[in-house]
């Protein structure tokens, strides 16, 4: 299984498109010495990780992303 084969969930496939653009902007953020826009996306309510990744289907997209936050 890759991605997001085999979920039906519209709100995580929802959120899937757009986990590694986020990913990649909290990185560069972090780079740059930016902890608080790191946060900040990491919590955004729709594109971040948090509070998604204290459900199962955060977890899910946590392992997707090879990053355990």
């Amino acid at each position: 299984m890759q991605g997001a084969d085999g979920i039906e969930e519209e709100s995580y496939l929802s959120w899937h498109s757009v986990a590694v653009a986020t990913l990649h902007r909290m990185k560069q953020a972090a780079r740059a010495g930016d902890a608080a826009e790191a946060w900040r996306l990491f919590k955004e309510p729709t594109t971040g990780f948090f509070p998604r990744s204290q459900s199962r289907q955060g977890q899910a997209g946590c392992e997707f992303a090879g990053h355990a936050l």
